[in-house]
């Protein structure tokens, strides 16, 4: 979990308007999508974390998602509200 929300966080701090208005450079994408996915399959190999489903892994993928969504509205309001 600690892995996924801190790449979501990137896609958060990246843009001052919301996460989804500019896409990211190739390489921050490119590099956002293996790091989630090295770290998902080593949670579902049982490599060096505690073995998880993939059920798991994508349920914890889906809750973080929705964390950043939840994150980026009061972040675009504050900024709109400071000028920021």
């Amino acid at each position: 979990m600690l892995v996924f929300t801190s790449q979501f966080r990137v896609l958060i701090v990246r843009e001052r308007r919301r996460f989804w208005s500019s896409l990211p450079s190739r390489g921050l994408l490119i590099s956002t999508v293996a790091t989630m996915a090295g770290f998902a399959l080593l949670g579902v190999y049982d490599i060096i974390l505690p073995p998880l489903s993939l059920y798991q892994v994508l349920l914890i993928l889906v809750f973080s998602a929705l964390f950043t969504l939840s994150i980026d509205f009061p972040k675009y309001y504050i900024f709109r509200k400071f000028r920021l």
